[in-house]
């Protein structure tokens, strides 16, 4: 475990914190590696990292530290009402620019702890309307939300904690609110 735990995956330029930067930059990762396996998405969803991982090498050690569960990435469509509702409280990729409408259908990627989670009278209570579509797989095994962010830190040497702030659209919460991109 050693050789895994201390691979250098890439290096930040900064601190990033559990509560934006690197719920932020998973959610990139999760809608990337969907899209690269032939998922066409509207948006990803993930609840909050549980440590932050500081500046400079990135190793997958201090990867797990952050985000420690082996949460499957779950490909779902649902209402928007759901979506609207569950992004007060998690982090969002806009994949599309606009305004989330109630009533429309969007396809996302989003973790299995969230997709099914369910209340006290075991109904789904964060997605009611969630319809699944499929999962991300690699070798035909589960592709978890961790492997996945490491595989999308390999993509870059460095990495600014800035990009990943809510003051870019792509990050922005308020999906009542209509959004353009730059880039």
């Amino acid at each position: 475990t050693n050789a895994v735990g201390n691979e250098v995956l890439t290096t930040f330029s900064g601190k990033f914190s559990q509560s934006t930067n690197v719920p932020n930059i998973m959610v990139e990762a999760m809608y990337n590696e969907a899209r690269s396996q032939g998922f066409t998405l509207d948006f990803a969803m993930a609840n909050t990292g549980r440590a932050a991982i500081p500046s400079g090498e990135v190793t997958y050690s201090s990867l797990f530290n952050a985000v420690p569960f082996d949460n499957e990435v779950m490909i779902i469509s649902c209402k928007g009402e759901d979506l609207i509702h569950e992004a007060k409280y998690n982090s969002v990729y806009r994949g599309i620019p606009g305004k989330v409408d109630c009533n429309k259908t969007y396809t996302i990627a989003v973790l299995d702890y969230l997709a099914t989670h369910r209340n006290s009278s075991r109904d789904y209570d964060y997605f009611p309307s969630m319809q699944l579509i499929g999962s991300l797989k690699r070798d035909g095994e589960i592709f978890n939300y961790r492997d996945t962010l490491a595989k999308h830190l390999k993509t870059k040497a460095s990495w600014a904690p800035s990009t990943y702030e809510q003051s870019n659209p792509r990050f922005n919460n308020y999906l009542t609110s209509a959004v353009t991109f730059n880039d």
